[in-house]
């Protein structure tokens, strides 16, 4: 066991439908998916994506306290469920990424002085990475090796310690994985005997 319990989803979506392409506890496979992935491809999209009907099935699949990471090059199509996908985020604790491709990053630019660009284009105060703790990344399509290190360097956050306990009055050991995020462990141990 190297990692904590979590599952990996990694979810395609664009006008017409969202697909679950990885649903995974190895976070290897979404580091191998995220790779051959072509984030910003679609520089002229003025459709909108479905942005928020595949968060809802990522956050419906997801654990407590997990992560996720959201790419998208077009404002949401389906913004009327952004209050939805926000209960479930707040319910859960989950934490949003959001990668936003070419379109996003003009929007980004043209309005300098706002910190966050609203997938909806709905400046109402409710941008899920920043309600849930997270944040939102400009990228481009040349950002790939950067966005799969910036990942993996989270999932080292996930990654279990190895704790061993020795005793040498009887030569009893224990071993056991903690989660390395935690700041304090306090062990008590008991006997009957």
């Amino acid at each position: 066991l190297e990692y904590a319990p979590h599952n990996f989803i990694l979810i395609s979506f664009n006008n017409n439908y969202a697909k679950i392409i990885i649903n995974s506890r190895k976070p290897n496979d979404l580091i191998n998916a995220i790779q051959t992935l072509n984030p910003c491809e679609n520089y002229t999209s003025i459709l909108g994506g479905m942005y928020y009907s595949s968060l809802i099935e990522g956050l419906i699949q997801s654990e407590y306290s997990s992560v996720i990471y959201t790419f998208t090059d077009s404002p949401a199509s389906d913004s009327y469920l952004k209050y939805k996908a926000r209960a479930l985020l707040r319910n859960k604790h989950i934490v949003i990424y959001s990668f936003v491709g070419q379109k996003m990053k003009k929007l980004l630019l043209k309005n300098k002085f706002q910190r966050t660009v609203q997938l909806d284009e709905n400046d109402d105060g409710t941008d899920l990475p920043s309600v849930s703790g997270g944040l939102t990344y400009p990228i481009t399509i040349n950002d790939q090796s950067v966005i799969s290190e910036f990942i993996l360097r989270r999932l080292e956050w996930t990654r279990l310690q190895t704790l061993v306990i020795i005793s040498n009055y009887n030569s009893t050991s224990i071993t056991f994985f903690v989660d390395s995020s935690i700041d304090e462990l306090h062990i008590d141990i008991s006997s009957t005997g």
